[in-house]
């Protein structure tokens, strides 16, 4: 990270506005002012309801998109618009950032860009990756929807 944003995470953590904790978030509610975060701490197994004006997740990309939880990702695989990479790190794309089905073609207008690629693009990580796929996403949608667009005549 950049040693201006370490410095402003030290001194956040030194002053108490900022602390860390390990374990697993169950439910995160939003309330005027903040939320409230139900959590199982690592290593136990009792929850915490605890109340933040912020809470950052930094648990990184999801594992095995055929073990995922999230609707999305369940929805995208069980109706064939998606499948896991050869590795299970994420969905397969081409080049492009498309998703690619079960039958190995890519889906014309389904992109994916970041995590959720990383299989295929392995470098979409970082920030600074993740934008130059975004401007790159951008461009290709830009380029498709214009392709759609009706003549005039």
């Amino acid at each position: 990270m950049a040693p201006h944003v370490a410095d402003r995470i030290s001194a956040h953590l030194n002053d108490g506005r900022l602390r860390v904790v390990g374990g697993r978030v169950l439910e995160l509610r939003w309330e005027v002012g903040g939320v409230t975060a139900t959590w199982r701490p690592r290593g136990r197994t009792t929850l915490v309801a605890e109340r933040a004006r912020w809470v950052i997740n930094c648990t990184g990309a999801e594992g095995d998109p055929t073990q995922s939880q999230n609707p999305l990702v369940k929805d995208l695989i069980a109706t064939g618009m998606a499948h896991a990479d050869p590795l299970n790190l994420g969905l397969e794309s081409d080049n492009e950032g498309r998703l690619i089905g079960p039958d190995g073609v890519a889906q014309a207008d389904l992109f994916g860009i970041g995590p959720i690629i990383r299989g295929g693009l392995w470098e979409v990580t970082a920030v600074p990756d993740i934008r130059l796929e975004a401007q790159r996403l951008a461009d290709s949608v830009a380029a498709l929807l214009k392709s759609r667009q009706p003549v005039a005549g």
